[in-house]
C-alpha cells in the first residue's frame, strides 16, 4: 500500500472518528452551558435576594469560566484524536518495508530528494534493515550522470530515506515519520474544518 494511500485511510479514519465523536463532543457543550447558565442563574437569583448589585458581573464570570472549560474539552477531544490517527498510522506504515512496493517507493524518494535539491551527487541515508535495498537502489540508479552513496550511518526510523548533500549543507527528510509530521497540519487543519468550521 503506497503512503499517499495509507494518508488518505487517515484522513478517511480520522474524518469517520470525527463525526462518531463530534456529537458527543457538541452535547457535552451543550451540557456544559446549560449547566454553567444554571448555576449563574441560581447564583444570581440567591445575591439578588442579597441585595448584592454586583451579581450581573459575577454571573458572567461564572458563565466565561464555564464556557473556557467547555472549550479546553472539545480542545483536548480533538488533539485525542488526532493523536489516536497518527499513531495508527505510523503502525501501518511498519507493514509497508514488508512490501514489494517498498522498493519503487524508496526510488521514488531519493529521485524526489535529489530533485528537490537539484543535485546528482548525494548521500543516503537510512535504517539498517533497509540498507541492502537502499544499496541495490544506489547502485542501478548511479551512472556517469549520478552519484548516489549509502552512508554507513544508520537512522532511527521505521521506513524512507534522508538525502544529503555531499557537504551536508542541505537534505531532505523523505523517512515515513517525517512525512507523516508534514501530513498532520494539513489533517489537523482539515479536522478543525469539519468540527469547528475551520476555528
Amino acid at each position: 500500500m503506497s503512503v499517499d494511500k495509507i494518508i488518505e485511510e487517515i484522513e478517511k479514519s480520522a474524518n469517520e472518528k470525527i463525526e462518531s465523536i463530534k456529537s458527543n463532543t457538541i452535547d457535552q457543550i451543550k451540557e456544559i452551558k446549560k449547566d454553567s447558565e444554571k448555576k449563574g442563574l441560581e447564583i444570581y437569583n440567591e445575591i439578588l435576594l442579597k441585595g448584592n448589585f454586583e451579581s450581573d458581573a459575577l454571573s458572567n464570570r461564572i458563565q466565561s469560566v464555564a464556557r473556557m472549560n467547555s472549550k479546553k474539552i472539545v480542545m483536548d477531544t480533538k488533539s485525542e484524536l488526532i493523536s489516536d490517527c497518527f499513531n495508527e498510522s505510523l503502525l501501518q506504515l511498519k507493514e509497508i518495508p514488508t512490501t514489494s512496493a517498498y522498493e519503487d517507493i524508496l526510488v521514488k524518494y531519493i529521485q524526489n530528494g535529489m530533485d528537490m535539491m537539484e543535485l546528482t551527487d548525494v548521500i543516503v541515508e537510512c535504517n539498517k534493515k533497509d540498507a541492502p535495498i537502499v544499496k541495490k537502489i544506489a547502485s542501478n540508479m548511479s551512472g556517469k550522470l549520478l552519484s548516489i552513496k549509502v552512508s554507513k550511518n544508520h537512522i532511527d526510523s521505521i521506513g524512507g530515506i534522508i538525502i544529503k548533500s555531499k557537504d551536508d549543507s542541505m537534505f531532505v527528510n523523505n523517512t515515513f515519520e517525517e512525512i507523516i509530521r508534514r501530513k498532520e497540519n494539513e489533517i489537523r487543519y482539515g479536522v478543525s474544518k469539519i468540527l469547528y468550521g475551520g476555528n
